[in-house]
């Protein structure tokens, strides 16, 4: 059976054939995959049969297997993942990783995760830094009830609030003074949002994905509205496209006396963290 789905999958040019069927034949039987490629006197029910079957027809559909399954591995963490967010990537860990020395480990924290989806960004870091407090904005009630559920589980819901909420609105408009500004925004360009892969482009929601024409609308607004939220020595740390790091230098560096650049594994720009400028009195 599981041969036989691979088979399927590889025939249809799915990246990962042999992975895919293992993670879903897994789930199906409520195993972890090991233990179920170790059991060799395992049996499958005819049910299981049918619903493996069933998992292995949504991926030939395009569906991605975080959405059949309805969880995605972030920071070695489980999140529950709806086709209402994004999936977590291991891009996004840069940002994680690049943020965690600039917060403190002994003393209060607050800070912003602005269109949070799963709160995996929120989360993590909450989990890293046990005296932080996350304000979790997302314009999707969806969304919020997913993060809602992520954080009570992995156990940090009393330090996370969630807002429905435009990001760029709730910055413009509220008063809660905040250490850091944290956001992984749309940043595809509008135009190449049609080039993307059909499992993006047809399952994930296209508004966290969409940066209008030049992919740099979001990181305006951020740039515009939250550098007078942050405090003297405040950080901005945000998620980028790999070709977009001069564009964030030359956004952010009017109201920031320190812009520092992040590549992921590739060597690719990936993450910008830059400080608040000292108040000229």
């Amino acid at each position: 059976m599981l041969l036989g789905a691979t088979a399927e999958l590889k025939n249809a040019n799915m990246p990962t054939p042999r992975l895919d069927a293992e993670v879903l034949l897994a789930h199906v039987l409520q195993l972890e995959r090991l233990d179920m490629l170790l059991d060799v006197l395992l049996s499958v029910e005819t049910e299981d049969t049918r619903r493996f079957q069933q998992c292995i027809d949504d991926r030939l559909a395009g569906k991605p297997v975080a959405y059949i399954i309805g969880a995605a591995e972030f920071w070695s963490l489980p999140f529950k993942v709806t086709s209402d967010v994004l999936i977590p990537r291991p891009d996004s860990e840069i940002l994680v990783d690049a943020v965690l020395p600039h917060i403190p480990q002994q003393t209060p924290f607050t800070f912003v995760d602005l269109g949070t989806g799963s709160g995996c960004l929120a989360i993590s870091i909450l989990l890293e830094r046990p005296l932080a407090r996350a304000i979790a904005v997302d314009v999707s009630p969806a969304a919020l009830s997913i993060a809602r559920e992520n954080g009570e589980r992995l156990g940090v819901g009393e330090r996370l609030e969630l807002i429905q909420a435009d990001m760029l609105t709730w910055l413009e408009q509220g008063d809660v003074p905040l250490d850091l500004i944290l956001s992984n925004p749309p940043y595809i360009t509008s135009a190449d949002i049609a080039d993307l892969s059909p499992s993006v482009r047809s399952y994930e929601p296209l508004s966290a994905l969409d940066g209008g024409r030049d992919g740099l609308d979001f990181y305006r607004g951020i740039a515009d509205y939250g550098a007078p939220r942050l405090g003297e020595g405040g950080i901005m740390a945000l998620e980028i496209g790999h070709d977009q790091g001069p564009a964030l230098r030359e956004i952010l560096e009017p109201a920031f006396g320190t812009v520092e650049l992040y590549q992921d594994l590739g060597q690719r720009d990936r993450a910008v963290i830059a400080r608040r400028k000292p108040t000229i009195p």
